[in-house]
């Protein structure tokens, strides 16, 4: 059996969840630079580890997250075992908290704890289970604009206003 230190570990999961290498790759890596065979397994239990010590500061950011006086979220679509799931992101211009759930609004919402009780700005896409929050919503730009882009390029009777709109925005 191999041990390896806390810089290798380190390394090893810098690359699959930092650089997303999956882990054949992050192995092949180890071992082309520094001759290193770490085994996909042990780069699991690497990971493992790491989540295992970050607990207390994933908790302090989604804290810090709650406290904010605006924050973005929004959620996106993974596939975790060939099944959708979806990774909630809350943002602040400093911190970025990340969770996954197997649902996309208000069960996720309430299952990871970060957004009830948010009383901010919660700048969203306009999903409903945003709109269930006890806070002050504002609709994101960048969600305006992909709607305004799509308009501006397949339904050429508003093309002129979308993309007035798009400038302005």
């Amino acid at each position: 059996p191999a041990q390896y230190g806390p810089r290798v570990k380190a390394l090893a999961v810098h690359l699959n969840q930092y650089h997303l290498l999956p882990c054949k790759r992050s192995s092949e890596v180890l071992q082309d630079i520094f001759g290193l065979s770490v085994s996909q397994a042990s780069l699991l239990t690497f990971t493992a580890e790491a989540a295992h010590r970050l607990k207390p500061t994933v908790a302090a950011i989604a804290q810090a997250v709650q406290s904010a006086p605006v924050v973005h979220a929004d959620e996106t679509g993974i596939r975790v075992q060939d099944q959708l799931q979806w990774l909630h992101c809350a943002v602040t211009p400093t911190l970025t908290w990340l969770g996954h759930h197997d649902r996309r609004a208000s069960v996720a919402f309430e299952a990871l704890g970060v957004l009830p009780g948010f009383k901010g700005m919660l700048v969203h896409d306009g999903l409903a289970g945003y709109r269930r929050l006890d806070c002050l919503h504002s609709l994101c730009n960048a969600h305006h604009l992909r709607e305004l882009t799509f308009v501006h390029e397949q339904e050429r009777a508003f093309d002129p206003w979308a993309q007035e709109m798009i400038d302005v925005l």
